[in-house]
Parts: C-alpha cells; sequence; structure tokens
C-alpha cells in the first residue's frame, strides 16, 4: 500500500509541476504577444507623427511659395 500511496504522490507531483511549467510557458507567450503589440502601436503612432510633421513641412514649403510669388508680383 506504501508503495501505491508513493507512486500516487509522485503521480501528482508529476503533474502539478507540468500544470506549472505549462502556466509559466503560456505566460511568457502571453508577454511576447503583448511586447509585439506594443511595438507595434508604437511604430504606427511614430508613422502618423511622421507623416503629419510630412504634411505640415509640405504644406510650409507650399505657403512659403505662395508669399514669394506673391512679393514677385
Amino acid at each position: 500500500a506504501s508503495d501505491v500511496y508513493k507512486r500516487q504522490v509522485q503521480h501528482r507531483d508529476a503533474a502539478g509541476i507540468d500544470q506549472q511549467l505549462h502556466r509559466a510557458e503560456e505566460r511568457i507567450v502571453e508577454l511576447e504577444i503583448d511586447a509585439r503589440r506594443t511595438e507595434q502601436h508604437e511604430q504606427q503612432v511614430g508613422r502618423r507623427a511622421q507623416d503629419a510633421l510630412g504634411r505640415h513641412s509640405q504644406q510650409s514649403a507650399h505657403g512659403r511659395e505662395d508669399r514669394q510669388h506673391r512679393k514677385d508680383d
């Protein structure tokens, strides 16, 4: 009976360790996914900011051209 009990305890311990390892692996994957999402979001925000700056500088250039034409007239 003692051997049966030891095997049951060992099995439970092994199953528990396996479950803990699985949970840890899942958490690592979740953290990696979150990190990728954050990185993608930051890239999108950065692109939007660059696009906005590009539009602003383009509009400023056109404004300077317009003012220059008026001076020349």
